[in-house]
């Protein structure tokens, strides 16, 4: 082009002004050729470097050298510091810095590639355009119509998608009017359409999806559900990050036919370890009403809330402080919002509990307080006065002292410790007719261990322990009650053992590797007629130079213990009614007011099960069969120790246990027993099964645990039995559980409860989840049908809005 014009001014000048005469014709044409090298001249190729920032590569090139300006044409590469592009036509401008590059286009950077059909590029702002681009990371991928980087980790695209897929649109993507990355942080979307194999699913006004550390503001995915008797439920949470150390959730709901309500959130991170979160619950519910039986909307609107609030102080090693309150308008919320509160309700109670420790170097002090509200009652919105409550309770414990180490026969080592604590018991209406509710109570538990010898395999040691008790009444007449014993626990224990092997990684050449006789040739299963003959054997590791090889080792340990239980100079004095009043399980404060040598006669399984401790002796019979796995050791890694080296796994197990009354009247040599423990578990291949049998002599029954596990290809299958008849009512389950892989991307989980005493089925639940191979959204489908709750089916979807951070509604 530059050429052309030229060519023309000079001939207008030559030869139609001037006189042709030879020296003047052969002046201008030294003239033009001086002022067109001057101005601009081409190359079949180029390969140049400006300054050290920029280099350019093409077959061909034209440079004007006035205005600094070039353009490249074919196979042209551009790389300016650590970012390269690629087209087929250039044009550069020194001058201004602008490139602009057409054909197959593409940008690379150490974290992105882009590609587009049309690019423009600065090199002084590093400002970045692409038409009909994709823009590829190791975490996600946009398309867009024009995508431009306004920043150094800021991307900004017009009608694109984003998605974490390596094939889509085969899966899941999410595509807006208007999509703003920022590397390393979020992904905010304009008026977001969600698409699954290319169909539309939902629309979101605003979406910020987190591909960074760091919070930020923005609307949340969605959560909905429905059940035909409720409804439909939606929640749309908007996340406001207000600051680095506090944000504030909000969530807007339609909680079907209930009506309108919403959710609320308040985090504020105080310091190291110190923080608090408030959290509460909404709705004005249009079915429910005090005392309405049926779920029925009744026309009137009920506030109704949940809330709860929690703290954490620490400062050092030395003080903790710790509280956490939650209540309810009235107490049939919890029921009707389960999905809310069932992971903030652990207990049969609501309300307040609060703990301040301080920890210091032979002692541990701490204050505890609960107030709480009885939901065992009556009426939704009633508060139980006559529930005790503790306000408060003071608990010191000693740090084990170590008095003795030697190797001294008979003092081998002595530590001592023991704790204390003094509880205040309190209803906030008075109500003692049955049994007395308002104490105070001091605990006093100091104890000595000692250890006399081991001799080899053979160990004996004793623990010493005081357990004493002492109460004030202040509405009694006899205000006061105390009792103690002193307990007494001797244990010689004799230990086998056998290893086998030593577990280590090794490698050895493959040229030592000789091969039985018999796998030197195998016969030919070709059907190949032309193949006659044998054929060697063929093993892929023998490919290699070196083959690795893993060497286990395993234990077999069994231990003998003899165990004798003493109590001695136990002590009861002062008000009788609370004497007698413990004796009934129902009348105690808690496990600490039953008298040590009753403790077995407790009707819970804990207690039920231990070995009466006022003088019985007991003998155990443990074994266990271990195996050891070598790990990869990596020298050059930072923190792994020894231990952590290896992996260890029990093989099987067998454990018996035995217990006999020395204080019974019992003339029978059977009622003189206690409860017999058979405890065993194998592992064979992939099977595994477990068992825990707990027998009484005195009513001859069991309490039965037992799991039988089976893997297999495809899934895995589990059946547990769970047998107790003293219970009140009869505890006689069966769970059955099971899963199912029949294709890589479909899972098919099973569990089902019943009940053998009743002959019924309390629970059941069928789930479908569908995992596609690469990882980028999951989604399950589960039918759940239980005797005390409505039958409902739940849909989950999951997108892999980042690297491994699933997120769904």
């Amino acid at each position: 082009m530059v050429r052309i014009i030229l060519w023309e001014k000079f001939k207008e000048l030559c030869f139609k002004k001037l006189p042709i005469e030879l020296p003047v014709f052969i002046f201008c044409i030294i003239v033009f050729t001086t002022f067109l090298s001057t101005m601009a001249y081409s190359r079949e190729s180029l390969s140049i470097s400006i300054g050290d920032e920029v280099s350019i590569i093409s077959d061909k090139y034209y440079r004007k050298v006035k205005e600094k300006y070039f353009e490249a044409i074919g196979n042209v590469i551009i790389t300016h510091k650590r970012n390269s592009l690629y087209g087929e036509k250039a044009t550069i401008s020194l001058l201004t810095g602008d490139i602009e590059i057409k054909g197959n286009v593409r940008f690379i950077a150490p974290e992105i590639t882009m590609y587009g059909s049309e690019l423009y590029y600065n090199i002084k702002s590093r400002y970045l355009s692409l038409k009909n681009a994709k823009v590829i990371t190791s975490n996600f991928i946009v398309f867009g119509k024009k995508i431009s980087r306004i920043k150094k980790n800021e991307f900004y695209a017009e009608e694109a998608e984003y998605t974490t897929c390596k094939d889509c649109p085969e899966s899941w993507s999410v595509y807006g009017k208007k999509v703003q990355v920022t590397m390393g942080e979020y992904v905010r979307v304009w008026h977001a359409f969600f698409r699954v194999k290319g169909v539309v699913t939902m629309y979101v006004p605003y979406l910020v999806l987190p591909i960074k550390k760091d919070r930020e503001t923005g609307l949340l995915f969605p959560q909905f559900s429905f059940n035909v008797e409720d409804g439909f439920t939606y929640q749309q949470p908007w996340f406001f990050a207000m600051s680095d150390q506090n944000d504030l959730t909000l969530t807007p709901s339609v909680w079907g036919k209930r009506g309108l309500g919403g959710e609320f959130e308040y985090r504020h991170v105080l310091g190291d370890r110190k923080w608090f979160e408030i959290g509460s619950l909404s709705s004005n519910d249009e079915i429910y009403q005090l005392k309405k039986k049926d779920d029925k909307q009744s026309g009137e609107k009920f506030f109704r809330h949940f809330s709860d609030y929690e703290h954490q102080l620490t400062f050092g090693h030395w003080f903790n402080h710790h509280l956490y309150f939650n209540d309810a308008k009235e107490l049939d919320a919890i029921r009707d919002y389960r999905n809310y509160t069932d992971t903030r309700v652990t207990e049969l109670d609501l309300g307040g509990q609060s703990n301040f420790n301080f920890r210091l170097d032979f002692i541990d002090l701490e204050v505890e307080a609960y107030r709480r509200r009885n939901m065992l009652v009556p009426e939704p919105q009633e508060f139980d006065k006559a529930y005790v409550q503790i306000l408060p309770k003071l608990t010191m414990n000693v740090t084990p002292q170590r008095l003795v180490k030697s190797d001294m026969f008979f003092f081998k080592s002595i530590v001592a410790g023991g704790s204390s604590d003094f509880t205040v018991f309190r209803q906030d209406k008075r109500q003692e007719d049955t049994y007395i509710r308002n104490a105070n109570r001091y605990n006093f538990r100091p104890y000595i261990n000692w250890k006399y010898f081991d001799l080899g395999p053979v160990e004996f040691k004793t623990r010493y322990s005081l357990d004493h008790q002492a109460y004030r009444f202040p509405y009694e007449n006899e205000k006061t009650f105390s009792k103690s014993a002193y307990q007494m626990e001797n244990e010689i224990s004799f230990e086998l053992e056998k290893i086998w092997g030593l577990a280590y990684k090794g490698s050895v050449p493959t040229e030592s590797i000789s091969l039985p006789q018999e796998q030197q040739k195998i016969k030919s299963q070709n059907a190949n007629s032309e193949i006659v003959g044998h054929l060697p054997p063929f093993n892929n590791q023998l490919t290699k130079d070196r083959v690795d090889f893993v060497n286990n080792s395993y234990r077999h340990s069994q231990i003998y213990r003899l165990k004798h239980y003493q109590i001695f100079d136990s002590t009861v004095s002062g008000n009788d009614k609370f004497k007698k009043q413990i004796a009934d399980e129902q009348g105690v404060f808690d496990s600490w007011d039953v008298r040590r040598e009753r403790e077995h006669e407790l009707k819970d399984v804990a207690s039920r099960t231990s070995i009466p401790k006022g003088n019985a002796i007991e003998l155990r019979w443990e074994n266990s069969f271990l195996k050891k796995n070598p790990d990869f050791f990596n020298p050059y890694e930072d923190g792994k120790y020894l231990r952590q080296n290896f992996h260890y796994s029990t093989l099987g197990y067998f454990n018996v246990s035995q217990g006999y009354n020395l204080n019974t009247q019992e003339t029978e040599f059977y009622k003189q027993l206690t409860r017999l423990l058979v405890d065993t578990g194998i592992t064979i291949y992939k099977t595994t099964l477990s068992l825990a049998d707990y027998y009484f002599y005195t009513d001859h029954k069991h309490y039965l645990v037992t799991t039988l596990t089976q893997k297999f290809l495809l899934g895995e299958a589990s059946i547990g039995v769970n047998y107790d008849p003293s219970s009140d009512p009869v505890h006689k389950k069966v769970l059955l559980s099971g899963s199912l892989m029949p294709l890589s991307i479909i899972t098919l989980n099973y569990e089902f409860m019943y009940d053998m005493e009743k002959k019924l089925e309390d629970n059941q639940v069928y789930k479908l989840i569908y995992s596609p191979s690469n990882d980028c959204w999951k989604t399950q489908v589960a039918y759940t049908k239980s005797r005390l709750e409505k039958s409902k089916i739940s849909f989950n979807f999951i997108f892999n809005y980042n690297k491994n951070s699933f997120g769904g509604f």
